[in-house]
Order: C-alpha cells, then structure tokens, then sequence
C-alpha cells in the first residue's frame, strides 16, 4: 500500500473557511451595535414621523403613481392627458420610496413614536381619560390684550397637541401675527414647561425674521428662529430643543423627500400637513401652520387640507371699513 500524503486544505475550503469567518465577523459587528439609538440615548429620532410607510400587497409590490410635472397632481393611472390641469404629455411616473435615503425599516418607525405599547393600548372612558387632569390649566395660556383675544378665538387657549391653520390675503399680516403669537407663547412659562418656541420660515431668512422682530419691539430670550423647507430637517433639528409650540411659514414651502414634485404641489402640502399632523398628536406640541391663498380666496393646496387640520383660521381685512375710513378722511 502506497502511503498518503497529509491532508491540505484546499483553495476551495480555504474560501469556505474564509467566508465563513466573515458572516461570523459581520454577525458579531451586528450583534455589537444592536439596540444603539440615536445620541447614544433611548429616544426616537423626531424625524422618523415624516419617514414614509411602505405599501403593502402581493410579493411587496410597489405602488406607482403618475404625478403632472405641470401642476403636481398625482393619479394612480396614465393617461394622455393631466386630468387637473388638462395638459398634454405632463404624466410621469413615479415611485414612491424609490429615491429615499431613509434608512431600512424606516416605515415602521412611526410605531416607537406611540407612548404605549399596541398590546396596551384599549379603550378607555371618560372618567379614566379626565382623571387628575386639571381642565382649567389643560390650554396654553396668552396673556396680554392681544393674546387674550387669541385665546379666545381659539376657545380659551391653544390646545396642546392641535393642528392650526391660519390663512390670508398675501400682505395682511399672517407671519407678523405668528411672530408675536409666538412671543407670548415663550413667556407664559409654568412650572416643569418647556420655554422654547420655534418659528421656522421656508420663505425668509433668520436675519430677516430677526429684523421683523426688532421693529415688533420682540425681545424674548426662548423664541428660537430656524430657517429650513425639509421637514424631516426641521423635525430633528428642533428635537434637542423639545419646544412648547412650533410655527411652520408656510405649509406650501416645505417638502418631503420621499415624494416627488417641489414644494407646494398637491401631493406634497398634503403628506406634510399629514406628517405635522403625526407629530403634533404623538408628542403633544402645537404646530402652527401658515398658508397662501389663491386668487378666488381659497388656500392653496388641495381641499383635503382644510379637513385634516383641527382649527382654520382666515385672516382679512373689512371692505367696509376700509371704504368708510376713506369716506372719513375724505
């Protein structure tokens, strides 16, 4: 009998050995940088709210959508022509999700935002819902002459948790009236509140909202101003800061990156005004809303937006009185 030779490894289970010390080495990375949040904290990026929700369906099929260059109006089948506009050869399609860069199983993150766990979360009456809280200092208070008339307006104060829009004429005073509502805001400190308000601006810049402030006399110390379109930008910028209230001028600026079109289009003011809705309820800060209106007097954006804010509130100027001004001084 001839004598064999000593085993050796060969190339092919060298590969295999080696292959196999890098699933272990990945598994082991994985393994160590599990349950790491972000901050090196147990808190949800605020930004995750806006963050889209896959579609679900057969073999996780992709829902497309044909959304006008044109005008942004978006439908669920092609056709020849924009069904809104009526323009020729506008339709494109589009993918929702597909040019994300949020990160993997982003879509689900909306869930962490809910205070109490699904399993928990059952119907409650009344009393248990109204037990230990005190109604009369549930709102957020306004003081002054001008804050008082507000606080009215709005049924005795702002409601934590609402969504407000106010709308108006171009000119009438819409972001000069969020600025000083914003002022009270952050003075009317209580006890264990936080102080910060923010006011963010996709149409001006800091300096020249700090510029409007001066000549309003506004000088308070816990107004933080931000200027930013992104709204998943806006959300984790202002998340360190933990605000009391938040001011958004206005709804037809900003943008989601997970939808297609720019700014201001259909199907962007709605999923942002859906967004800023998510958030106001789930972490219970007001969010103030400013937007345009049209030429026939209607805010810009589809009807939709009216009905899923909590409170509209309008913003013009009597013809009546300014015509009997007129007559006086004339």
């Amino acid at each position: 009998m001839q004598e064999q030779p000593p085993y050796s490894p060969s190339s092919s289970d060298e590969d295999k050995s080696k292959g196999k010390g890098r699933a272990e080495g990945k598994k082991s990375v994985k393994e160590k940088g599990a349950g790491r949040s972000v901050g090196g904290k147990d808190e949800t990026r605020w930004s995750l709210v806006a963050a889209v929700r896959k579609a679900g369906g057969k073999l996780g099929k992709e829902r497309v959508t044909y959304v006008c260059s044109n005008c942004g109006e978006g439908s669920s089948q092609w056709w020849g022509m924009c069904r809104h506009c009526e323009a020729m050869g506008t339709l494109m399609k589009y993918v929702p999700g597909a040019d994300s860069t949020a990160s993997e199983g982003s879509h689900h993150a909306y869930r962490s935002w809910i205070p109490q766990k699904s399993k928990e979360m059952v119907p409650q009456s009344l009393q248990q819902v109204t037990k230990g809280v005190d109604q009369s200092g549930w709102r957020i208070p306004l003081s002054g002459s001008f804050g008082t008339e507000i606080a009215r307006v709005l049924g005795g104060g702002i409601v934590p948790g609402s969504l407000i829009l106010v709308g108006g004429d171009p000119g009438v005073g819409k972001s000069s009236l969020m600025l000083q509502l914003a002022s009270i805001v952050s003075e009317n400190i209580g006890v264990g509140e936080s102080s910060a308000v923010v006011y963010v601006s996709g149409e001006e810049s800091i300096e020249q909202i700090g510029n409007r402030a001066d000549r309003m006399s506004i000088k308070s110390r816990n107004l933080y101003l931000y200027s930013s379109t992104d709204i998943e930008d806006i959300l984790d910028k202002i998340q360190p800061l933990s605000p009391r209230a938040l001011i958004i001028d206005s709804i037809q600026t900003v943008y989601l990156r997970a939808f297609a079109g720019s700014a201001g289009n259909m199907t962007q003011v709605k999923e942002c005004t859906s967004a800023l809705l998510r958030f106001a309820k789930l972490t219970n800060i007001p969010v103030f809303l400013i937007g345009h209106v049209t030429k026939t007097g209607d805010i810009a954006g589809p009807r939709l937006l009216e009905h899923i804010v909590d409170v509209v509130l309008y913003m013009e100027v009597g013809k009546l009185l300014l015509q009997t001004q007129f007559f006086l001084i004339n």
